[in-house]
């Protein structure tokens, strides 16, 4: 199987987990070692520990399914190393009543490790205004 594919399989996984609020799904994929770069706060987490307590805080929020939708989705990589970088929509309801939709930047560095892909990279972001110096939530991907 090609790496394109390996990598692809495992991003269709973890959506799927995100929208079954599956910590354990995610967290089969995250190196213990990982860096990550969250859009929440703070602003960098190191450890799989780290990603496990921000996962479970940001699946706690939602009533009922997190969409997590990629959008061109591109994967580059050989051997034991590998990236992938797409939009990702994350959508649904907050425990709240308030409803999410947005498009969030992904990139993720993976490593071949005892035969399996692990993250150990991971930057979310959300674009920013330079005028005003806030995030911008509200933009959708070009057709």
């Amino acid at each position: 199987m090609s790496v394109e594919r390996e990598i692809s399989d495992l991003l269709a996984a973890r959506s799927a987990a995100v929208a079954a609020h599956d910590v354990e799904g995610v967290m089969q994929q995250v190196a213990d070692d990982i860096v990550s770069f969250d859009v929440g706060i703070p602003l960098v987490q190191a450890g799989g520990a780290a990603v496990r307590q921000r996962l479970e805080a940001w699946f706690a929020g939602y009533d009922g399914p997190i969409g997590f939708e990629l959008r061109d989705l591109a994967i580059r990589g050989e051997d034991n190393i590998a990236f992938s970088y797409a939009l990702v929509y994350v959508s649904g309801r907050l425990k709240s009543g308030d409803p999410v939709s947005m498009w969030v930047r992904s990139t993720i560095g993976w490593m071949r490790r005892s035969g399996r892909w692990m993250a150990v990279h991971e930057h979310m972001s959300d674009p920013m205004d330079f005028e005003t110096g806030m995030a911008r939530t509200d933009l959708e991907p070009e057709s």
